[in-house]
């Protein structure tokens, strides 16, 4: 069996991420792991790393599949991905990260109809062992810092909105 990709796909939240192994052989036959569950830190992390040395899908007999980049596939899920995609892309990991509705719509043309982390992570595996991905680049320090400011401007436009309507609601109130 010769391997042509491998794949991981995450599927994040706030205190963890569940992921799946999946390899793509060079007949289109395609292998998936059960999956694994880290805290959603630096610990969680560097574990992470250690798993990915023990799954057997990846270290099968042919030396050359050794050479083939390991591609991480999770979504853009507010700001909880974003730890972890700048921490495999500075160990030198390929990392896309999809749009939610990219996910959505290709889970739709499967039949599985259930939705937990597992099948999440393991639809995201599919994903990226079926799909041409493109690889995610960390931000340059100004945009981060601009993402930054907009996340607190919308916040404070949205207290804004509360307390104009909680006033005009007051004022339109009956009075004793």
């Amino acid at each position: 069996m010769k391997l042509i990709k491998k794949v991981i796909g995450v599927d994040i939240s706030k205190d963890s991420f569940t992921v799946r192994f999946g390899t793509l052989d060079q007949d289109l036959q395609q292998k998936t792991s059960k999956p694994f569950t880290f805290k959603n830190n630096p610990a969680g992390f560097n574990q992470l790393l250690k798993t990915i040395s023990k799954v057997h899908y990846f270290n099968c007999e042919d030396l050359s599949s050794k050479d083939i980049p390991v591609w991480f596939i999770m979504e853009a899920t507010g700001v909880y991905y974003e730890n972890l995609a700048y921490f495999l892309t500075e160990n030198k990991f390929s990392v896309s990260v999809l749009l939610a509705n990219k996910v959505k719509n290709f889970s739709k043309t499967l039949e599985n109809k259930s939705k937990t982390d597992d099948i999440d992570a393991a639809i995201q595996t599919q994903y990226g062992l079926e799909k041409t991905l493109k690889a995610w680049t960390p931000p340059s320090g100004i945009f981060r810092e601009l993402k930054e400011l907009t996340r607190e401007y919308r916040s404070i436009k949205e207290s804004i909105t509360i307390i104009k309507n909680q006033m005009h609601a007051k004022s339109c109130a009956y009075k004793c």
